[in-house]
């Protein structure tokens, strides 16, 4: 339900939505972190036509793999979205990344 109140704010003049919203991978805010993916070479492909994060790089290796890196917090929504790609992805790094942050 939609209400016009007469509460106000101030907006702060150094936040910076765009900057803001590269910290997080998904809605989960917590700090951010070091990220790198190894697609196998049979979903490598498919994982480059994706934007996983604004800032990510990407590397094809030799043997036909895809590396996926970037810098965002959202472990949680990291993982669910990982399960999609099955035994195709590889985790590299954060190395404690099976373990609960």
């Amino acid at each position: 339900k939609v209400e016009i109140t007469d509460n106000m704010f101030a907006r702060d003049e150094d936040f910076d939505l765009s900057t803001y919203g590269k910290q997080l991978f998904g809605v989960f805010s917590e700090p951010p972190f070091d990220v790198c993916w190894r697609f196998l070479p049979d979903a490598a492909d498919d994982a480059a036509e994706y934007i996983f994060h604004p800032d990510q790089e990407t590397q094809h290796a030799d043997d036909g793999s895809l590396y996926v890196r970037f810098r965002a917090g959202g472990a949680r929504e990291m993982a669910w979205h990982l399960f999609t790609w099955g035994e195709s992805v590889e985790v590299i790094e954060p190395n404690d990344f099976g373990i609960q942050r």
